[in-house]
């Protein structure tokens, strides 16, 4: 938990809150959405390989979609 100075030192530098964006983001999403990729092959690869990466690319219009994905 932070203190009143420091959300104050936080607001000044960063006045953008992505947790309010992530709670809009996810109020928007349809029921199962994303869970296509869960069975994915890419997807398996990684889940069940600790420490590795995956990379989610797309045009830059699809970037609220990889934003609700990822939310």
């Amino acid at each position: 938990m932070i203190g009143e100075v420091e959300r104050k030192l936080l607001d000044w530098l960063c006045p953008c809150h992505p947790e309010d964006d992530q709670q809009s983001i996810q109020e928007l999403r349809a029921l199962d959405t994303g869970t296509w990729i869960l069975k994915h092959e890419t997807y398996k690869m990684w889940i069940t390989n600790p420490g590795s990466l995956v990379w989610l690319n797309g045009e830059s219009e699809l970037s609220p979609i990889k934003a609700a994905l990822t939310s």
